[in-house]
């Protein structure tokens, strides 16, 4: 009946639907007693690891050429977890180099050649990426099934109980090739420098905005 608590105020076991019991077996049982209407705590500890590498070479090779470039490395990864001990994970991987040669053809005339190369690939990884298709699993259909955006659909509350969500799957995958020369020539006073360079870029982007 309208307004009328149930025994114990406990709902009964035959008035949740499967669906809504199989989401509620995720929320973890209270582990204290609070007045102010919150019975459950846990520590949130993010963590996060960083790795990096910058490198440098400069080589003559006689007295008309050398060759010089640069080669470096960047390594991100974190955990986020949840309340629902749920770990989502993040990494990222950047990666940069070049490589120049250079030419003297006499006092006057100087030619460079150069190739850059960049790429930068990030990715995030939800705790149920090819663990378990929890919204399957409820019998709840329509949202997206691929492995990789396997999880609990997102419930949102406008009391105090929390959020039941995980992260997002998403891949970017940015590239950089590029090709260049320059040429210097040297008449008198003046200095004329001709030039030019080729760039490919690629943006990669793979995600689903609401799984």
């Amino acid at each position: 009946d309208i307004g009328v608590p149930f025994p114990g105020n406990r709902i009964p076991a035959g008035r949740i639907s499967p669906q809504a019991q199989a989401l509620l077996n995720l929320y973890p049982l209270p582990n204290f007693i609070s007045s102010g209407g919150y019975n459950y705590q846990a520590p949130l500890v993010n963590s996060t690891h960083q790795d990096a590498l910058q490198s440098r070479f400069t080589k003559n090779l006689g007295r008309r050429d050398g060759i010089y470039g640069r080669f470096a490395f960047e390594s991100f990864r974190s955990g986020t977890p949840s309340i629902f001990s749920f770990l989502d994970n993040g990494n990222m991987l950047g990666l940069d180099a070049g490589l120049n040669w250079s030419h003297r053809f006499n006092a006057h005339l100087f030619l460079n050649l150069g190739y850059q190369f960049s790429r930068l690939t990030s990715r995030t990884i939800p705790y149920f990426e090819n663990r378990a298709n929890l919204s399957g699993l409820a019998g709840i259909s329509g949202n997206h099934q691929d492995p990789g955006d396997w999880g609990p659909p997102a419930l949102v509350f406008s009391s105090g109980i929390a959020e039941l969500a995980d992260a997002q799957s998403s891949l970017q995958r940015n590239q950089t090739g590029a090709v260049s020369y320059s040429l210097l020539w040297n008449r008198g006073r003046h200095d004329f420098r001709f030039g030019g360079d080729f760039r490919r870029e690629q943006f990669n982007a793979l995600s689903q905005q609401n799984a």
